[in-house]
């Protein structure tokens, strides 16, 4: 995933997690692949957390890319 690059994983952080989401929005992703983009981290950085190699998940809070009808362009 080009917006995280190439950090190492002790960078990682509830505030780096929160900055990915507007990253893959700025870059036009649309939203279903927003939600698939920051499921793949979440789960890795879970299972890092469950392995002991972080003492608190990074993504534990974070709000996940919401649906917002609101936000949708009409396609006509």
């Amino acid at each position: 995933m080009p917006l995280l690059g190439s950090r190492q994983a002790s960078t990682f952080d509830r505030k780096v997690v929160e900055a990915f989401i507007p990253g893959i929005e700025r870059n036009g992703v649309g939203l279903a692949a927003q939600a698939n983009a920051f499921d793949k981290p979440k789960a890795i950085l879970l299972d890092a957390h469950r392995l002991g190699l972080f003492d608190d998940d990074p993504g534990s809070g974070v709000k996940p890319p919401q649906y917002d009808r609101l936000r949708l362009a009409d396609p006509l």
